[in-house]
């Protein structure tokens, strides 16, 4: 082949690279996806490559460095040595970015440009190839690759022309005026440049008043599949005449076109889709701000005693923000007879010549919960309760009235009793006394908090809000005189506070009810369970001796008692001590009880240990504030203490034991003087605690009467 011939032949490839797309229709495709493209392995983010021959050409989205997806306006080839042109990357010298104007790259219109903006931006990144063709059909035409059909392409262009923008976003309100209280709707619609809705498009309302949803001043709403979506709101506030809502969507309408300064070198053109373009709607919507308040006024009881502190309450809804003023009124008494009470009475029985016996004016703002003063009535009768609100600023003025109710009050009184203050575990009993009944039968309601354990610390003044409460029936009464109750029956130990009404019967279906007197000042009882405890000062004594004994209290609340050392004294046996059993010892006496004025540790002495033999020491409270109720220590029965003689003996020097110096004890083994005499040798010995570290005093040996010595 001659030179010549060779020159023709390369140059032939090249320009092959650019034409054969347009002139051959036998090419392959490769599946859309991200992929490289060319000579420079180009990477492109979706699309497909076709390719005729050895010659490939993209079609695809590319990112330049612009706003991605962008798409080539100019159909590019390639041999995979060398492209027919470069790509317009940034950054590339005399690179250049310029709206796009109806009248470019094929597109006559704005309408034109909408769409291609909406076909690139709503498509370009998932349907990169089908968008590439539709772009360069309009650009450049003559070199479109035909691996993609065009069919496809302008079916995907004719769905963005549907929704392409500028939008229209139109707003309604079901009902007009917006009524406080009432819930309703919003209708947002979104429609096209073509006048056809625009499904699943995003929206961001606002409102200037805090109504939407459940009391926002935002919302986001998705448009359906006829480009419609609602949102709900509720006017909670009558503050405002009128609110007004706005709604913001976004598309775009409008192309960047990239270029290069030929000088620079031979490269395609580009184009993406500008920032979406944000289209709103506006809707002012009247509310008619009438407010429609509603006063639930309620009352402690139907009736209740002289001298009782009573305080009204109510509930206020219906105001939306507006102010107002509330106002209780009770009138009376009228004459409470004596067998129907108050029943003959109604509200028009207390006319304006009824004085007034109390009234409290209360402030208020919005929805509220409101509590009167408190009325102390001095005088038995009937009375009427009635309350109404008034609103303060709105127009018109709207008055709304509570429930009237007749209130009985009696002279009744009842005392509450118990029988103590202080208890162990178990029931609780109380007295109740009443007085003028007026021959009716009650009931007895207890109303317990606790219990607390405040340590060695009065109760009276302890937070009883938090504690455990328990509501008990406690007894019936039968008209006056004086009834026995069990409050209640109480296991656990600490403090309890209790106080107790007395249910008693106006009619069929109300009860007065008569708060008793409670005897106790701070209505507070003691249940105890305290430990007891003894620790010996001694460990050993000659009869007759006493002993005394660290006596050790927990678990009193405060509260006094006396305790004494009891002594059960047993026979010795053959082994001494060492078998003592205190359940078959014998109560032989006790110390004096020593006070005991709270936790701590007392001294208390035993009585004299007239006998001789076995004792042991338990220690034994006794409650100042119910001297039936005591609790007693355990002694320990391995805990074998003390040995003594009795008179005729000589005794040996005492010996001192570590640490501690107890009462010397002279022991002489009188074997012989036993032998001698004829008498046998007493032993006295005690079962005592002892402190940690103690030790026994000295060994006292035992004398049987047969004169053998024992251990």
């Amino acid at each position: 082949m001659s030179r010549s011939l060779s020159r023709v032949v390369a140059g032939l490839v090249v320009f092959a690279a650019l034409i054969v797309p347009a002139t051959l229709g036998a090419v392959s495709v490769a599946a859309a996806s991200p992929g490289t493209w060319g000579a420079t392995q180009a990477a492109y983010l979706d699309g497909t490559v076709c390719t005729v021959g050895s010659v490939t050409s993209p079609l695809a989205a590319w990112d330049f460095g612009d706003t991605p997806p962008e798409f080539l306006l100019a159909s590019v080839t390639s041999n995979g040595v060398v492209d027919s042109a470069s790509l317009p990357e940034g950054g590339t010298p005399g690179r250049a970015v310029a709206p796009v104007t109806p009248g470019q790259y094929g597109l006559s219109a704005q309408a034109d440009v909408s769409t291609l903006a909406a076909l690139i931006s709503g498509y370009g990144a998932t349907q990169g190839a089908l968008v590439a063709r539709a772009v360069l059909q309009r650009s450049d035409a003559a070199n479109v690759p035909n691996c993609v059909a065009d069919s496809d392409a302008e079916a995907l262009v004719a769905k963005a022309a549907q929704v392409a923008g500028p939008y229209t976003v139109t707003l309604t309100a079901a009902a007009t005026p917006a009524k406080l209280g009432t819930a309703d709707s919003l209708t947002v619609k979104v429609t096209s440049t073509a006048g056809q809705p625009v499904p699943n498009a995003h929206v961001d309302v606002s409102a200037t008043v805090p109504l939407l949803g459940s009391g926002e001043t935002t919302a986001s709403v998705v448009t359906d599949s006829t480009g419609v979506a609602h949102e709900p709101f509720t006017v909670r506030d009558a503050t405002s005449s009128s609110v007004t809502f706005t709604a913001n969507t976004s598309v775009s309408v409008g192309l960047e076109a990239v270029t290069v300064d030929p000088a620079s070198g031979n490269y395609a053109p580009a184009i993406y889709a500008d920032p979406p373009s944000t289209f709103s709607g506006t809707l002012t919507q009247p509310i008619d701000n009438t407010a429609s308040p509603v006063l639930v006024a309620r009352i402690p009881a139907a009736g209740f005693s002289l001298g009782t502190s009573v305080s009204f309450a109510g509930d206020v809804t219906g105001m939306f923000g507006l102010s107002g003023e509330a106002k209780f009124v009770v009138q009376g008494p009228l004459a409470l007879d004596t067998s129907t009470f108050c029943s003959k009475f109604t509200a028009k029985s207390f006319g304006a010549g009824v004085p007034v016996a109390a009234s409290s004016t209360i402030d208020i703002t919005g929805d509220s919960r409101l509590t009167t003063g408190a009325w102390t009535p001095t005088r038995a009768g009937c009375y009427l309760l009635t309350s109404v609100l008034n609103t303060t600023n709105s127009t018109p003025q709207v008055s709304a009235h509570g429930h009237s109710a007749i209130l009985t009050v009696l002279d009744t009184k009842a005392t509450l009793a118990p029988a103590h203050s202080v208890f162990g575990a178990g029931p609780i009993p109380a007295t109740v006394t009443v007085t003028h009944s007026y021959g009716r039968a009650g009931k007895v309601i207890a109303h317990l908090r606790g219990p607390l354990s405040p340590g060695t610390g009065d109760c009276s003044g302890s937070d009883w809000s938090k504690a455990p409460q328990r509501t008990v029936s406690a007894g019936a009464t039968k008209g006056d005189g004086a009834l026995a109750v069990t409050l209640a029956s109480l296991t656990k130990p600490g403090c309890y506070q209790v106080t107790a009404t007395l249910a008693l019967p106006l009619s069929s279906t109300t009860n007065a009810q008569i708060q008793l007197t409670d005897s106790l000042p701070s209505q507070v009882i003691y249940v105890l369970k305290p430990t007891v405890s003894s620790l010996a000062a001694v460990t050993s004594t000659v009869s007759p001796g006493k002993v005394k004994a660290q006596v050790s209290v927990v678990n009193l609340f405060g509260q006094a008692g006396h305790v004494s050392l009891q002594m059960y004294q047993a026979p010795a046996g053959q082994l001494g001590c060492r078998s003592f059993d205190q359940a078959k010892a014998s109560l032989v006496g006790a110390g004096l009880p020593v006070s005991v004025p709270g936790d701590g540790v007392v001294t208390a002495t035993s009585a004299a240990t007239t006998k001789l033999g076995c004792y042991a020491l338990v220690p034994k409270l006794v409650m100042d504030g119910n001297p039936a109720v005591s609790f007693s220590g355990v002694a320990d029965s391995d805990d074998i203490v003390l040995a003594g003689v009795g008179d005729g003996v000589s005794a040996r020097p005492p010996v001192a034991t570590s640490g501690e110096s107890f009462l010397g004890i002279y022991v002489t083994f009188g074997i012989f003087l036993a032998l001698v005499v004829g008498t046998a040798v007493g032993v006295v010995r005690f079962v005592l605690s002892r402190r940690d570290g103690d030790e026994p005093g000295p060994d006292l040996t035992l004398l049987s009467d047969d004169g053998l010595t024992t251990a």
